[in-house]
């Protein structure tokens, strides 16, 4: 008769959450949230969310408390969201890193620190996870021997992109003032990386006939320096900044929307890309960008720096705008789903 052996005790992961509380850019929040959502659901991993009270300092959260967590609760390793991870304590590390900015000349997010963790992560963490090739490739010449543990896991769509429309857009919309008339939508282009300036040259261009240019995003220096060219521009009454908006004011501009700018030169993956798509609006991005590549041929690729070309490409937009269903169908290929999947899969290799 032979023995029953016993069950192999599944290794647990803790799945770092400091960027759900602290003041991380959108984008990395968003990853953070629809990743960790849907690993703690799965039934064939072992992962629990481990999240900082908000008063916690960040640096007390990271090397000291998680440290203290991943041998309390014995686990295996820890997955970060953000480049930077506990360099102590037991398990192994998984390491994301969004984007390598500084190689295209955007100053945010390009200080040492972030250098640092690209460029030497590896020695401490057994796995890199980048969401682009755009960034595979910019750590491949940074640093080739992160670049050997990186594995490519591009993001997904998140739920109300999509190009139905709800019974309460048309409140949604009057309520921010864009009850009438198109209007082109810059989501998040507050930050410098952002190029609003590109937007606004582009706009200029079209006289008359340019349409309302919608931005989100939160106050920055760099929104003063903007308002300030859209005066000079002649464009302070076709400009609306809204700020930050919550999920469902920006599910409605993003289907509403006549075109969606994206012109950052520097992206890890383009999330606002990806949501246009979704949609079924068409968006602008800049060549050979993370954003070009989610875009692929539904994308309207025209550089950041030719404004004509961009105000020729928004023009087309408002006259002949594209059916949405080949956007919507692209974009439907990026689900969190399969993220969170081949992310389960490159856990089950460190096992």
């Amino acid at each position: 008769m032979n023995p029953t052996l016993p069950e192999p005790i599944r290794p647990r992961w803790g799945l770092d959450g400091a960027a759900t509380v602290y003041d991380y850019p959108p984008g990395v929040r968003r990853v953070a949230t629809e990743l960790i959502a849907r690993l703690t659901a799965s039934e064939d991993l072992d992962a629990i969310p481990l999240v900082p009270a908000k008063d916690e300092p960040e640096r007390t959260w990271r090397h000291r408390e998680l440290p203290r967590l991943a041998k309390s609760l014995h686990l295996a390793g820890l997955v970060s969201f953000t480049s930077a991870f506990p360099i102590l304590g037991p398990g192994r590390r998984v390491q994301l890193i969004h984007e390598l900015p500084w190689r295209h000349g955007a100053a945010e997010n390009s200080g040492l620190g972030h250098r640092l963790w690209a460029r030497h992560g590896w020695r401490r963490a057994s796995a890199m996870v980048v969401p682009s090739e755009r960034v595979l490739a910019d750590l491949q010449d940074e640093a080739p021997r992160a670049a050997n543990r990186a594995h490519v896991i591009p993001w997904g769509l998140s739920d109300g992109f999509s190009p139905a429309t709800m019974p309460d857009d048309a409140d949604r919309l009057a309520r921010l003032g864009l009850a009438a008339g198109p209007f082109v939508l810059a989501a998040g282009a507050t930050r410098p990386k952002k190029r609003l300036d590109a937007s606004l040259a582009a706009l200029a261009l079209l006289g008359k006939d340019a349409p309302n240019l919608v931005v989100t995003g939160s106050i920055t220096e760099q929104l003063a320096v903007d308002l300030r060219y859209a005066r000079t521009l002649g464009l302070e009454g076709k400009l609306t900044f809204l700020g930050r908006v919550d999920e469902p004011d920006l599910h409605a501009l993003t289907r509403h929307a006549t075109v969606a700018l994206v012109l950052a030169d520097s992206e890890g993956f383009g999330l606002p890309a990806l949501e246009a798509l979704g949609s079924g609006t068409p968006v602008i991005v800049p060549p050979g960008t993370a954003q070009a590549e989610v875009a692929g041929a539904r994308g309207i690729t025209i550089a950041s720096d030719d404004p004509n070309a961009i105000a020729r490409a928004v023009r087309e937009a408002l006259n002949s705008p594209p059916a949405p269903t080949p956007l919507v169908e692209h974009a439907q290929n990026f689900t969190w789903a399969q993220s969170a999947h081949r992310l389960e899969v490159l856990l089950e290799t460190l096992r």
